[in-house]
This record gives structure tokens, sequence and C-alpha cells, in this order.
């Protein structure tokens, strides 16, 4: 048995996202071997450099589940903050013209009225969006340092889906686009929060 067997059914039994991590260190530990093709040409080093490179394969791997593991949980755990953060900000009544308006006053989806509906803010509307971006501020996601490509993936994805929606706010303030406009791109993001979400548990809990 040469050592590629021992490694083979060593990265089956890895998680996709383990295997990914390994690739690099199975590659030095073949190069190290000289990945003998003959049963009898291995010797009695070869062997003892098979289960370093094992113990050293798993021990790799344990540590890509811890940390996946943990940035896991620290965007749930950022996911969560900002949904407070921004459920306590929706329900606050100085901003009860705006829930009248928006797609998050209990519409899902949103009704054609609302995602048709030509008006513009009005000067009352204006500044309580304005007080709105400024309580929002601190909502903003927060996941910490992250070394995981998918958890940095999905991470971006909610960055980027926030900064479009204060830029929403912006433009509708603005007189840029009407409520109409404002509540298709808001529904637009929201299923875009909601692919990253998806994408996230999937790559974590399979």
């Amino acid at each position: 048995m040469t050592i590629i067997q021992p490694l083979r059914r060593f990265w089956h039994s890895l998680p996709t996202l383990g295997r990914i991590a390994l690739v690099p260190a199975i590659a030095v530990g073949m190069a190290l071997s000289g990945c003998s093709s003959s049963e009898s040409a291995k010797t009695a080093a070869e062997s003892a450099l098979d289960a370093q490179v094992k113990s050293r394969l798993e021990e790799l791997a344990k540590q890509q589940i811890d940390t996946q593991v943990k940035e896991y949980q620290a965007i749930l755990n950022g996911l969560r903050q900002t949904t407070l953060c921004v459920t306590t900000a929706e329900i606050r009544p100085e901003f009860k013209d705006l829930q009248a308006h928006g797609s998050n006053d209990g519409d899902t989806p949103p009704s054609p009225a609302k995602l048709t509906d030509t008006r513009k803010v009005t000067a009352k509307e204006s500044k309580q969006i304005f007080t709105y971006l400024e309580v929002l501020a601190p909502c903003r996601p927060n996941f910490g340092p992250l070394t995981n490509p998918v958890n940095r993936g999905v991470a971006r994805v909610i960055n980027d889906t926030w900064n479009d929606q204060q830029d929403l706010y912006r433009q509708l303030r603005a007189g840029d686009i009407n409520w109409g406009t404002f509540n298709r791109h808001t529904r637009s993001n929201s299923d875009k929060l909601a692919g990253a979400i998806k994408a996230l548990r999937l790559s974590n809990e399979g």
C-alpha cells in the first residue's frame, strides 16, 4: 500500500471545505515521500513519513474545522445583533410615516401597489430618513476577521447588501427615486441576503 491510499481515504473522510484547505499539505507530503509506485520499494523511513503526514493532515483538518465553527458562530452573532438593532429602530414611533410606505411593514412580498407607488418623499419623510439612517449606523454588520473563503464571500454579500440599502434611502431622500422603485430594489436586496444566508448554512451545516 503506497502513501496515496491512506491519504485518499483521509481525503474522502473530510468535508469539502476541509479538502480544499488541505490540498497544499497533501502536495507537500506526496513530494517528500517520492510517491513510490512499487510496494516492495517502500522503506521503513517512508512508512514513518506516512504516519507523520497523516498526523499533520489530521491536525490541519481539526484546525480548519475549529476555525470554521468559530467563524460561523461569529457571523450568526453578527446577524443576530444587526437584526435586533434594525428591528428596534423600525418600530420607533417617529418612523411611522416611513413604515407606511416601506416594504417591511408586514407585506410579504410587498403589495403591487407599493411596488408601483410613484410618490416621492415629503419634506417630513426626508427628515425622518435622515434620522433613521443615523439610528441605523450602529446596526452595521460586523463579523470580525474571516479566513474561510465561503464565509468571506457571504460576509461580503451581506455588507454589500447593507451598503446598497443605505444608498437606496439616500436616493429616496434626495428625490432621485420614488417609493415604488425603493421597494422593488429593497425586495431585490432581501433576496440577495436570503441567498447569502442559505449559502452560509449549506456550507457550515451541510
